[in-house]
């Protein structure tokens, strides 16, 4: 049995168009985004930036500080640097050094790691040199 009338099959017959099934992936016409249409039309606008990208940004502008009685530009990342291993000198700020030793350590063990690559790079004794001589010139004398 067809689910089609005799209506359906004379428009079918006469070009118009299919109906239309709605199921698995097909839904409703009139619960579907128009062309062109955003499915989120009120989201966030093109361009604007995240809160990361706006600290980042603000990290790297300079200001004019005072330092030794004379004025210096920095960058505000320098300066929050320079706080935080100066409260960890001279304020006995127990935090302040953690985190400046952590710091240190991290960078320690990425020299070190670095390093230890370079070091796994053997260049071979002069014994093996001339093994690996004598082999070539074998295969060269066979070619």
């Amino acid at each position: 049995m067809s689910n089609f009338d005799d209506e359906d099959v004379s428009q079918l017959a006469a070009g118009a168009a299919a109906p239309y099934a709605v199921g698995d992936k097909h839904p409703p016409k009139h619960s579907q985004f128009k062309p062109g249409q955003s499915g989120n039309p009120k989201g966030r606008p093109k361009g604007s930036s995240n809160l990361r990208t706006r600290v980042r940004e603000e990290l790297r502008k300079t200001v004019t500080v005072m330092k030794g009685g004379k004025p210096v530009r920095m960058t505000k990342r320098d300066i929050i640097a320079t706080q935080i291993v100066d409260a960890s000198m001279m304020k006995n700020n127990l935090k302040a050094s953690m985190t400046v030793m952590k710091i240190d350590d991290e960078e320690t063990n990425a020299q070190n790691a670095i390093s230890a690559q370079a070091i796994d790079f053997v260049i071979p004794d002069k014994e093996n040199l001339k093994l690996i001589a004598k082999r070539l010139s074998r295969l060269t004398e066979e070619a």
